[in-house]
């Protein structure tokens, strides 16, 4: 009997580690997608639990004149009881060519923001039409606690 309850406590041991590792992700959140209107040209959203931030997702398309587009930056915010403070940044990334939307592409990794976060996105283009020039997506925001 000693032995078959010992068996049963290890085996919620394992169970508990496993669910320990893995279940987080599984129990994320996701932030409403911000698209432009058609969506034609980019849509984000942001994944997290509590308030770890896991990935910050983004999609793009170069549908109608613009030759190429990119991920232009993402600063990410903590809220530190009476304003937003700036913890980190990334961009600008690759340039792409995708006429459509394909795929979400991720800015992942995890990263702790006490009290909530903001997540702050913006793609960018490249046209040549009439001169060659950049122009922006509005600026996204993801607000999570």
């Amino acid at each position: 009997m000693k032995r078959r309850i010992r068996r049963h406590v290890v085996s919620a041991l394992f169970l508990s580690a496993f669910l320990l590792a893995f279940a987080p992700s599984a129990l994320a959140s996701q932030t409403a997608d911000q698209c432009d209107a058609t969506p034609k040209y980019w849509c984000t959203h942001v994944i997290y639990t509590g308030t770890t931030l896991h990935e910050r997702d983004f999609l793009g398309a170069r549908d109608g004149g613009a030759q190429k587009w990119r991920l232009y930056y993402i600063n990410d915010y903590y809220w530190n009881g009476s304003g937003w403070t700036w913890n980190s940044i990334y961009g600008p990334g690759a340039w792409h060519t995708n006429i459509a939307f394909d795929f979400w592409r991720c800015y992942c990794g995890d990263e702790y923001l006490p009290n909530g976060g903001r997540v702050q996105m913006q793609l960018e283009y490249y046209e040549c039409t009439d001169g060659c020039y950049t122009w922006k997506s509005s600026e996204m925001n993801h607000y999570f606690s």
